[in-house]
């Protein structure tokens, strides 16, 4: 009777994770932000982890329900979410998504931006203290293009912002370890990356 249970659970296990189900876009172009969604209701709101790889950023609370993602790189990506449903299973699922460049795209002329041709003037970004547990970033242009910044703590902690001129906040035992922002325009997108080593917090 015991192992009758056993295979029991193990049965309603597989069932969930066949059953978990990501819907949205199969291909997006970069710069072309959508949102994704699980039809499933885990134990409470907040109770979702939705997780990336590839060319795409997840923007917004990776916690809830449903995600909205920025696609950053030409290529294959997949969008993943795990959570605990209502009668006490871990779910997982996933969606792969083709991330096209602007010049493979059907709505957009097929001829290759040349890298002069790119109307993006960001060539570096600017570190603020806001205050003893804020900094904030500041890009060296004007023009209104699309950012999103990726954060890496200590920790291994991530967060993001597609504000132009974000702020994060960091203590002395979680510090900034690098910080990525990608510029997206209409015609191309540049990714700049700078680390924040022991000597930037240490003369900070």
């Amino acid at each position: 009777m015991k192992k009758f249970s056993q295979l029991f659970l193990v049965l309603i296990s597989t069932l969930g994770f066949s059953q978990c189900e990501i819907t949205g876009k199969s291909s997006l172009v970069v710069g072309e932000k959508s949102s994704y969604n699980i039809k499933k209701d885990a134990q409470c709101k907040e109770c979702y982890r939705w997780a990336s790889t590839g060319g795409i950023v997840v923007e917004s609370d990776n916690r809830l329900d449903s995600v909205e993602i920025m696609p950053v790189n030409a290529g294959n990506s997949t969008l993943s979410v795990q959570y605990i449903s209502e009668n006490g299973n871990i779910t997982k699922c996933s969606k792969d998504i083709s991330i096209l460049a602007k010049e493979d795209s059907e709505e957009t002329p097929a001829e290759t931006t040349k890298k002069e041709d790119c109307d993006i003037d960001v060539t570096n970004y600017e570190t603020r203290k806001i205050s003893n547990d804020r900094l904030g970033f500041f890009s060296n242009s004007s023009k209104d293009f699309s950012y999103t910044w990726e954060v890496l703590y200590k920790n291994g902690q991530k967060q993001y912002s597609t504000e132009k001129a974000p702020q994060f906040s960091y203590s002395k035992d979680n510090q900034i370890v690098t910080v990525s922002v990608t510029v997206v325009s209409k015609s191309c997108y540049k990714k700049f990356t700078k680390p924040y080593d022991d000597n930037f917090w240490k003369f900070f």
